[in-house]
């Protein structure tokens, strides 16, 4: 269970790896830094602006918790579910 965290806009001073796409943040490039602490610890990461409003448009699948390449495992779970919903399977 999160006790505090914190995000905010920020201006990369170096090279970062999204924690949604996993893909490289260049330095220089505005994203999103989230800082908290949970039950086992601390945690930081960054987001590319796009990912984190795919994240806050989509919560519900991030009820325990944000995991490295979230992103592209949600949107593949969503283009499968569409495809059999398309297909009636």
């Amino acid at each position: 269970m999160k006790q505090f965290g914190t995000r905010k806009m920020v201006t990369t001073r170096k090279i970062h790896t999204c924690t949604g796409c996993m893909k490289i943040i260049p330095k220089g490039e505005e994203a999103i830094y989230h800082s908290g602490k949970v039950d086992d610890g601390f945690y930081k990461y960054y987001l590319h602006i796009e990912c984190h409003h795919f994240m806050v448009k989509h919560k519900e699948y991030f009820d325990m918790g944000v995991w490295d390449g979230c992103v592209n495992d949600i949107k593949k779970e969503s283009e499968a579910m569409a495809f059999f919903d398309e297909n009636k399977f």
